[in-house]
């Protein structure tokens, strides 16, 4: 149980920029800490609706509830994945040979390609939170940052890394199992709650069920190209892949709310 506890808290402290109540890094514990990612997800999900909760309550104008539901979630995760999205795209669209697309992967510096990319992801976000803030179904944003996080999880479990990665190193056969056994579990426990929530707020259950399969269809769509583009899979690539299947997860929510 303390080997949980610990796993637990290491995706807390790794991927929310949230103060962590318990700090305690166990490196042989790091298979753990990515099947953790749904869970992770589950907080940030459950604040984020109540962070859209709270605006509402208060009056804020639709126009500014929208901009500060959008970021939140990018806040919360300290623009981690947001950074890994960044340099993806630049490493794709340069459109060089394979050994200088991983290389432009691992560059930190900003390219144009990265730039154009997060200004056009981050309108798309903030036009389908135009249609999403307002409507009493706001609560479905709880399962998005859960199966993105699943999905995130279940690559980096099951794909070749790129040599450069920080999961190079690898995980023992059964440590990969292990490690995706409880990440399905926890997401079918994000997904169960989700359900619950929507149906307590008198949502539809059809849009539950759309959202999550359009996520992770999208999900395998983008990460099967990067790491076919990029000989591999990575936290970037992971980030990347996150980020587009949230903005879709919201995109469907945003066409399917009534």
């Amino acid at each position: 149980m303390k080997k949980i506890i610990t796993a637990f808290f290491m995706a807390w402290g790794y991927f929310l920029a949230l103060p962590c109540p318990y700090k305690k890094w166990d490196n042989s514990q790091r298979h753990l800490m990515l099947a953790f990612l749904p869970a992770v997800g589950m907080v940030a999900g459950a604040l984020w609706c109540m962070w859209a909760w709270f605006l509402r309550l208060f009056g804020i104008p639709e126009p500014i509830e929208s901009l500060a539901t959008m970021t939140f979630i990018f806040f919360i995760s300290g623009f981690f994945h947001l950074d890994g999205f960044m340099d993806t795209c630049d490493a794709l669209l340069s459109r060089r040979d394979m050994l200088e697309r991983q290389r432009i992967l691992k560059d930190s510096t900003v390219g144009a390609f990265s730039v154009i990319s997060v200004i056009l992801l981050i309108s798309w976000w903030l036009i389908a939170f135009v249609f999403v803030i307002g409507r009493p179904d706001y609560w479905m944003l709880f399962i998005i940052p859960v199966i993105s996080r699943t999905m995130s999880s279940i690559h980096v479990l099951t794909r070749k890394p790129i040599g450069h990665s920080q999961y190079s190193d690898s995980f023992s056969d059964a440590q990969r199992k292990t490690a995706i056994i409880l990440t399905v579990l926890l997401a079918i426990i994000g997904v169960i709650i989700s359900a619950i929530i929507l149906k307590l707020s008198g949502g539809e259950l059809e849009i539950l069920e759309g959202t999550v399969v359009l996520m992770v269809c999208i999900s395998f769509g983008f990460t099967w190209n990067a790491t076919k583009q990029l000989g591999g899979m990575s936290g970037d690539i992971s980030g990347y892949g996150l980020c587009l299947t949230e903005l879709f997860g919201v995109i469907v929510v945003a066409l399917t709310l009534k």
